[in-house]
């Protein structure tokens, strides 16, 4: 696994490598039993209905402005130590509980790549993301994609889920990650990301602390159609902004708010680029620790595309047979 010792003793070039590389680390003991107990405390106190009945929840999507301060000043203020000696010349941004029901296969989140929250072209986000209780395939821990964060955007401006073929091309690539309550997975904004549905008997509950490269302006952007969108206004707004402003419905996404009495500063295309299985497969493997030729590494590259070529037909195939037997029974 893709870890680092205690937050305490980490090198920080150690992490930016890592970081760099493979687009996320894992750190251990990055909150105390204490912090863990007081921060469960406050999840606790007051959900707002809004948000109780949601298989998968994120308090900053509550439209209870009270309760989301609360959250993410109890976030920063059991994280900011630990933040501060790993990205010293960072921003503590939004901070937020994500959480899933128990027993509930609609918790599930499949792979996807999250919005813009900084200019990419000159900035870098990170995700903080830490368990309140031990996670794994059972009960809802992440998945990642290795290296992906270095692709092109899947989505220029927005988020969605992969394309289930892009997937079959990256499997090889998808990492489960198991963790320990208080441990922290950090990973880049780009990165390509999922996690298991809760089948267990309690809640999952995890915080996500956004920071974001110095000198960098946090964004939010707003679809012109949230269903289909074809471009999106982009919004300069405040490193609280989520926690002052109701961006979503109780559907929780389905509806999205645009600020009122804000003028936007741009606006950028929505534009979902195609991939090559041959580009895809060139950027995971691109990895510093690889020590294999290049004639070696286009070698291994052309038979994962042949093997790959045969498993999609293969289960082409496989539809179409399924097409068949459904006709043939019908009739």
């Amino acid at each position: 696994m893709n870890r680092i010792n205690n937050f305490k003793n980490i090198k920080l070039k150690d992490l930016e490598q890592k970081l760099e590389i493979d687009g996320y680390a894992i750190i251990d003991d990055f909150l105390t039993q204490q912090q863990i107990e007081k921060l469960t405390e406050v999840y606790y106190s007051g959900i707002p209905k809004d948000l109780s009945n949601k298989p998968f929840m994120y308090t900053t999507a509550s439209s209870n402005l009270a309760y989301k301060k609360k959250v993410a000043l109890a976030i920063r203020d059991n994280c900011r130590n630990q933040i501060n000696s790993l990205f010293p010349e960072y921003r503590l941004a939004y901070a937020l509980f994500v959480n899933k029901k128990p027993q509930r296969k609609d918790s599930e989140l499949k792979v996807h790549q999250d919005w813009s929250i900084v200019d990419e072209s000159l900035f870098k986000a990170y995700y903080v993301w830490c368990p309140l209780t031990d996670v794994d395939e059972n009960n809802g821990c992440l998945q990642v994609i290795k290296g992906s964060h270095r692709l092109r955007r899947f989505v220029e401006g927005g988020s969605t889920d992969i394309d289930s073929h892009y997937i079959r091309i990256m499997k090889n690539y998808l990492i489960s990650l198991p963790m320990k309550a208080g441990q922290a997975l950090i990973f880049n904004q780009r990165l390509l990301h999922g996690s298991f549905p809760n089948m267990s008997e309690k809640e999952r509950i995890a915080t996500n602390l956004a920071i974001i490269s110095p000198n960098s302006t946090l964004i939010y952007l707003y679809p012109d159609n949230p269903v289909s969108p074809t471009q999106f206004e982009v919004f300069e707004v405040e490193d609280d902004f989520f926690e002052n402003f109701v961006f979503a419905s109780k559907e929780m996404g389905r509806e999205l708010f645009r600020p009122e009495n804000r003028e936007s500063s741009t606006t950028i295309k929505y534009e979902h680029p195609l991939f090559t299985k041959r580009e895809i497969l060139e950027t995971l493997s691109d990895n510093p620790s690889n020590t294999d030729s290049i004639l070696i590494r286009n070698i291994k590259i052309t038979v994962d595309i042949f093997v790959l070529n045969i498993e999609e037909q293969l289960f082409n195939l496989k539809g179409i047979i399924k097409q068949l037997l459904k006709y043939i029974g019908i009739k």
